[in-house]
């Protein structure tokens, strides 16, 4: 136990962080979800628009999709839910 007020545990390192302090997967989640919409777009173009590694948008897609916030559709392509 501190014997002072005790600094709170950030959960994210900070070389997890991108801009403005919020954690990198959040803006990478964000970034992908601008690129989507009604219409299917092909994992390709989502890593090359958004400039992710291929891995790490792969990981976010399927993030997004258990979150219900994109559905993946016959060709490896996602539209927003």
């Amino acid at each position: 136990m501190c014997e002072r007020p005790c600094a709170p545990v950030d959960p994210e390192p900070p070389a997890r962080r991108g801009r403005a302090g919020r954690p990198r997967s959040v803006a990478e989640a964000s970034a992908l979800l601008a690129l989507l919409g009604d219409e299917p777009v092909a994992i390709d173009a989502l890593v090359e628009q958004s400039r992710l590694p291929s891995g790490q948008a792969s990981a976010e897609l399927i993030a997004l999709e258990l979150r219900g916030l994109v559905r993946r559709i016959a060709g490896q392509r996602y539209v927003r839910s």
